[in-house]
């Protein structure tokens, strides 16, 4: 639905004299949606011994581009005299006729990509309180607003509760198409009191979907809000001596965690606690 703009430089046509006379360069386009024939280009920015460069602007035909190619003639309009010049004939020098052997072009046409879920935190939340929630979705129209945007949730019992969307926003306001949209979206997952479980989220727009699942947790389940470092050196020889100075502590900030032992300085092995690391992969250079 996009309208095209396409500027090209051509070569082995004659300069023109300015003002400029759109009608000197003529294009034919054609389409299996959309056909144009020998039409004065839009612009003609600039013309010398060497090159001529031109616009050419189409806008979308009602229905769209077709999908597929867009195939672009252009050509300089000669007078008969000059056609006679090169030997062509009066029937050979129509516009028609000189686009057909015109510098050609071919654009390819691609359908819009279906928006597509990049982003969401956070992903899980407690089951008696409400939770904010950012979403984030490419290949949105630029232009969507909150009353564009159906938003619903359907837990494992297959109850379905509508969601509320509070915002939404254009992460790089210069973008004009969906190819480079970015969109934030906020809404707020509703308390569901007692249910603990996955629960499916689908946003609807214009009856494309996107989907994802958030995490319900019992409200008194302990939560990690905060791990300081949040990286590490690893050592490429555990045993070399460099390597002891390399080692560092980690506080972790944990929430909902009741202390079994009567004072909160007791030993992790007196408060049960224990701490996984996993290493999921490791590179060298």
């Amino acid at each position: 639905t996009d309208e095209l703009k396409l500027q090209a430089e051509l070569e082995n046509v004659p300069q023109l004299q300015y003002p400029y006379n759109t009608s000197s360069i003529l294009y034919s386009l054609a389409s299996t949606s959309f056909n144009k024939e020998a039409m004065p280009v839009s612009a003609i920015f600039a013309s010398d011994s060497k090159s001529t460069h031109i616009l050419i602007q189409v806008g979308a035909p009602t229905s769209g581009w077709s999908v597929g190619e867009i195939r672009v003639s252009v050509c300089y309009r000669a007078l008969p005299e000059v056609c006679a010049l090169y030997g062509l004939s009066v029937k050979d020098c129509t516009s028609q006729v000189l686009c057909a052997r015109g510098a050609k072009v071919h654009i390819t046409v691609q359908d819009t990509p279906p928006p597509n879920l990049m982003r969401f935190y956070p992903t899980s939340g407690p089951t008696d309180v409400d939770t904010p929630l950012q979403v984030t979705v490419a290949y949105l129209q630029p232009s969507t607003s909150v009353a564009d945007l159906n938003v619903s949730l359907r837990t494992g019992q297959n109850e379905v509760r509508m969601v509320s969307v509070t915002s939404i926003s254009l992460r790089n306001p210069g973008c004009l198409f969906p190819e480079c949209a970015v969109h934030d979206i906020g809404v707020v997952m509703p308390a569901l009191q007692g249910y603990v479980g996955l629960a499916s989220i689908t946003v609807n727009y214009r009856s494309k979907t996107v989907s994802l699942s958030f995490q319900y947790l019992a409200s008194n389940v302990p939560k990690i809000r905060l791990f300081q470092p949040s990286s590490q050196y690893i050592c490429k020889q555990p045993s070399a001596i460099s390597c002891l100075d390399q080692s560092s502590r980690a506080s972790i900030l944990i929430e909902n965690f009741m202390f079994p032992c009567a004072s909160s300085q007791c030993t992790a092995e007196q408060a049960g606690l224990a701490v996984t690391f996993t290493v999921r992969s490791v590179s060298s250079s």
